[in-house]
This record gives structure tokens, C-alpha cells and sequence, in this order.
């Protein structure tokens, strides 16, 4: 598929990138990888090279992400957690493609300096809308490509899930807020698994839950 040569393509430039960017100093290179790989170049490079070479329709889509540092109950307003992904028409259907996130990952909280690692992840070629929508919300709704369009309170709302749980197969047994409240102490969330897996949990006081975003 021509779509998926350009996809890898750009994965390469960003590891290489990555690669020499990297060096036995730690900080200043995680402060220069992150001034430089602002994510709108990745994508508009994506954009541009799936016109001209694949010759496939691409859009760029706005909207926010959440991202590293975003926890469940915060705000999304401003520039805090703007982001950038693309959808591409493939054989007249629209699909999502982040070839950023696909690339690389970042990890961190609001207070601290983020850490950037390349790990090629194929959750973001070709998301599925139903699982894009947990993560990324685009400013014109038409492009979250569903039946029916999430308002953005809903969208805030949604349990806060990473990659790696669709990539095992997790979906949840019943619709769940992105924070549950308890008056006994306990609570309980179900969720269909296809195989026996391990997990671990970590628990936070609702007084230090942030509310507040990135800035």
C-alpha cells in the first residue's frame, strides 16, 4: 500500500532524527528534540508527501490531543494540548493517520521536563474512529469520522486510555467516566479481555488530582 511507504518513511526520518539529536547529555538534548520535532512539521510532511508521491487526497486535522500530562477531570482550552494528525482517503473512505505519535512517544507531567523515546507503534496507521476518539478530538467534527459526532464535554469525559490498550485487545464492559467516585471505599471496572493478561493500578487522592492544564 503506497500509503503505508510513506508512513514508514517518515517513521525512519523521525528515529534517524532522534538518533542524531541524541547524545550522552541528557536535558539539553530532550529541550532540543522537543523545540524541534513540533508536531505539525511531521504531520505536514505526511501531508505533502502522500499528495505528490502515493497521490492520495490527505488533509491535516486540528484539534487537541490527550497527550502527555493530561490527566482525567483537567481542562482543555487554549493552545494547552493543541495537536495536529491527518486523514488520507484510501480507496474512497477517509482514515486516521498520526504519524508522530506512531513514531515516538512522550511521557511526563506539567511540572517536569518531558522524555522523548522512539517506539514505532501501529495503533496510530489507520485508527480506528470508535478508538481515535479517546484520545483526539478535532476541531471540526465532521473529522472524528463517526456516525454519530462526540460533543466535546463527552469527549473530556471519556475514560483516559493509551495505545497499548487497544493494542491488547481491551474494551470496556460499560461506559465509565474518565474519574469514578466511591462513598464505600470501593470500586469496581470491568473490562472484556481477549486473553489472560497481568495489571497493576495506582491510586490518587481526589484532592491532588489536577484540574488545571498544561501550560
Amino acid at each position: 500500500m503506497e500509503v503505508d511507504s510513506v508512513h514508514h518513511m517518515i517513521e525512519e526520518k523521525i528515529k534517524n532524527k532522534y538518533l542524531i539529536m541524541s547524545g550522552s547529555s541528557r536535558k539539553p538534548d530532550r529541550i532540543q528534540v522537543h523545540t524541534e520535532w513540533n508536531r505539525p512539521t511531521w504531520t505536514t510532511l505526511f501531508y505533502k508527501t502522500t499528495q505528490s508521491y502515493a497521490g492520495l487526497h490527505c488533509e491535516i486535522v486540528l484539534g487537541y490531543s490527550k497527550g502527555a500530562g493530561y490527566k482525567p477531570g483537567m481542562r482543555m482550552d487554549g493552545q494547552a494540548f493543541r495537536n495536529s494528525w491527518t486523514v488520507v482517503n484510501i480507496d474512497g473512505s477517509w482514515r486516521l493517520v498520526n504519524c508522530t505519535w506512531a513514531a515516538r512517544h512522550v511521557t511526563g507531567h506539567k511540572d517536569k521536563l518531558p522524555e522523548i523515546y522512539h517506539k514505532y507503534d501501529e495503533f496510530y496507521f489507520l485508527t480506528d474512529p470508535e478508538d481515535h476518539i479517546y484520545q483526539h478530538y478535532p476541531d471540526e467534527p465532521s473529522w472524528q469520522l463517526l456516525e454519530i459526532p462526540l460533543p466535546f464535554s463527552e469527549f473530556l469525559a471519556l475514560p483516559v486510555v493509551k495505545s497499548p490498550f487497544f493494542n491488547y485487545g481491551l474494551r470496556f464492559y460499560s461506559n465509565y467516566g474518565a474519574t469514578l467516585t466511591t462513598n464505600t471505599g470501593m470500586v469496581e471496572v470491568r473490562l472484556l479481555i481477549p486473553k489472560i493478561l497481568g495489571f497493576g493500578s495506582m491510586l490518587e487522592p481526589v484532592h491532588r488530582a489536577p484540574s488545571e492544564p498544561r501550560q
